[in-house]
């Protein structure tokens, strides 16, 4: 409504009406994101805004917490001016904070605030400044005094891309957008006697110090081709020691509808081995190489059907994650390169920004959606963060909780499949109850639709093997009762129903047998109880006529009896039946 100056339709009520609400792990900053760093195993730091003060998005540097659930709102903040962070680096000690604008720096201190000082709001009291309450104070280490602002160091005329600090906090080397890398030292920002000795011919999108600080890796923008690629450089000579290159991949580089560029880089704590992300004809893979051959460690495995935009390298070298042009966050096992969790839709677009706690348990993604988000790829153990599931201990008690779930699981499985094969069966015979010694059981099953007369014979059966084998009870059962049952001598009942001898109809001259039941006459319907029709004389033979039938079956009734003298059958007690009619018949 305040866009457009209209209501909103039924359906875009309905649709906000059926948005979820955001995870807890899920806040918005309120302004596009672009870098991130943590101080510690629960503090995280995520920078951006909207560049000069015209836009009216202030650009800042904001503290937040995670306690492995919820993510909270930013606790403190420091303004950068009119220029947006896009690099946070922080020190290998902690202590100190880079901060990279576009091609200059401000460095900044981090220090813990005391209990003492984190107070909370009382009624005698108003509520405490968010810099006091937060975690940690960060404060410019040099302080221009014209500005009251960070001091600023100019480290070239393009723009920085990377920054990466040495192991031992002594170097800091930086990737530039004209495709340079350069060392400074640490913390004079003064520029070291290292020179590289060649450039990528694109910009630089990063770089990483091996673990024991000798080597550097590189990755840029480029396109990879002419034996272009990441490049490993001497730290102390500057010399170029290797180039990257996967030959597989060069061969069947024509199939490609996309060029293929490295993106980021990292090395494994041990150093026997380097991670680096590649972008493949518009699919995100991540590639492993063997730091004592600098050849391929195996195939390079695609993560994510969209181009990577972001990496980030767990300190424990378990873990990497990456972040796609569609806002998902995926989190790949080191060692086989698979797929170990997949966060879809985590960020509205692109992901710009990721970063790893310090113990690995956690990798928080920023995005230019103004959202950051907090993924737990380990569990920790108590308050104060800890090992992520306690390290190789923790991981033989995640698989032992999972084997001890398995077994209840599959023993409740059979505990409730046995108990519904008893309700559905029944037992049937003179032992169904438990009273002999079982063997005369039938089992019958229920559910498939038995009748009572299926039941019965099955009984009977029992019954009779037990009788055959002369192990039934001592007492005969009692003779069933039959005198209701018709006799073979008895032939003048005078209901069918219970006569075993089946009645013949023979139509008459006025009327047949299918009218016997609507209107039956006494002298046009004779009933004549006959055998039944097994006669095998008759068998292939021509039916007789029904008037040859009805001749040889009934005998002629006197004329002189039936005339009445008007030329018609009498009825019952019609004139001219008399008592000397009937007492000729």
């Amino acid at each position: 409504f305040f866009l457009t100056g209209q209501p909103l339709t039924p359906r875009a009520r309905d649709a906000m009406a059926r948005r979820k609400p955001p995870a807890p792990n899920v806040k918005k900053f309120g302004a596009p994101l672009y870098a991130s760093a943590w101080i510690d195993d629960r503090v995280a730091l995520v920078a951006g805004g909207g560049g000069k003060k015209s836009s009216g998005i202030p650009n800042r540097v904001m503290q937040a917490s995670f306690d492995s659930v919820e993510l909270t709102e930013p606790l403190a903040s420091v303004h950068t001016d009119e220029t947006a962070p896009q690099v946070l680096c922080a020190h290998p000690y902690g202590a100190e904070l880079l901060v990279v604008f576009s091609g200059d720096v401000a460095v900044y201190v981090v220090t813990a605030n005391d209990a003492s000082t984190q107070l909370a709001e009382t009624e005698e009291s108003d509520a405490p400044p968010p810099e006091a309450s937060a975690p940690y104070r960060i404060s410019p280490r040099d302080l221009d005094e014209s500005s009251g602002t960070a001091t600023r160091v100019t480290l070239a005329t393009c723009d920085v891309k990377c920054a990466a600090f040495s192991p031992d906090g002594a170097s800091l080397a930086v990737g530039l957008e004209s495709g340079e890398v350069r060392l400074f030292a640490w913390p004079t920002l003064e520029p070291s006697g290292v020179r590289m000795d060649a450039s990528h011919a694109d910009a630089v999108n990063g770089v990483a110090f091996s673990p024991d600080g000798t080597r550097l890796l590189s990755t840029s923008s480029e396109t990879v081709k002419g034996g272009r690629g990441p490049a490993v450089w001497n730290a102390s000579t500057g010399a170029k020691i290797a180039t990257l290159v996967d030959e597989t991949r060069e061969k069947a580089a024509g199939k490609a509808r996309f060029g293929r560029q490295y993106r980021f880089c990292g090395f494994t704590p041990c150093g026997s081995f380097a991670i680096t992300g590649l972008n493949d004809g518009g699919e995100g893979h991540v590639c492993k190489w063997a730091c004592d051959t600098w050849k391929p460690h195996g195939k390079a495995q695609r993560v994510t059907r969209e181009p990577l935009s972001a990496m980030a390298f767990d300190p424990t070298g378990r873990t990497v994650a990456c972040g796609n042009s569609e806002g998902h966050v995926v989190v790949v096992d080191v060692k086989t390169l698979a797929t170990r969790k997949t966060i879809r839709g985590a960020h509205m677009i692109f992901v710009t920004t990721m970063a790893y706690s310090p113990d690995g348990c956690a990798v928080l993604s920023g995005s230019a959606d103004a959202s950051a988000c907090c993924t737990v790829v380990w569990r920790r153990k108590g308050l104060g963060g800890g090992n992520g599931g306690g390290g190789r201990w923790g991981d033989v008690a995640e698989k032992a909780y999972a084997l001890l779930v398995a077994a209840v699981l599959a023993w409740l499985f059979f505990t409730v499949g046995r108990l519904a094969m008893r309700l559905h069966t029944a037992a049937v015979g003179p032992d169904a109850n438990g009273d002999g010694a079982g063997g005369d059981v039938e089992r019958i099953d229920m559910l498939a639709g038995l009748k009572y007369g299926d039941i019965k014979r099955l009984a009977a059966d029992v019954r009779r093997r037990r009788e055959e084998r002369g192990d039934g009870p001592g007492e005969s059962p009692p003779a069933a009762d039959e005198s209701h049952k018709p006799q073979t001598d008895d032939t003048e009942r005078l209901f069918a129903d219970e006569d075993p001898t089946p009645y013949e109809c023979v139509d008459g001259p006025n009327i047949k047998c299918e009218d016997v039941l609507t209107e039956p006459e006494a002298w046009e319907m004779r009933v004549k109880k006959g055998a039944p029709r097994e006669d095998k004389a008759r068998v292939g033979t021509k039916p007789p006529s029904r008037a040859a039938a009805r001749a040889a079956t009934f005998e002629p009734v006197p004329s002189d009896v039936m005339e009445t003298g008007d030329g018609r059958a009498p009825g019952l007690g019609a004139p001219g039946w008399g008592d000397g009619a009937r007492d000729e018949l």
